[in-house]
């Protein structure tokens, strides 16, 4: 059977993985301001409807 031949190019540089944290990082600080955006917007709804209906109790 033939040998795998591991040359130094193949390495990953530390280069490599700085630049793979930086990009994990902001993905990871991407998501979690979206996330945030998407509760802020959740909770908006819940009041525009809780303001329905109190509109809707009022008129009744």
């Amino acid at each position: 059977m033939p040998r795998a031949i591991v040359s130094p190019n193949n390495r990953t540089s530390e280069k490599d993985l700085i630049m793979a944290r930086k990009i994990l990082l902001v993905f990871g600080i991407a998501t979690m301001s979206l996330t945030a955006a998407a509760c802020n917007t959740v909770k908006g709804v819940g009041q525009d409807i809780e303001s329905v209906g109190e509109a809707g109790d009022d008129a009744i």
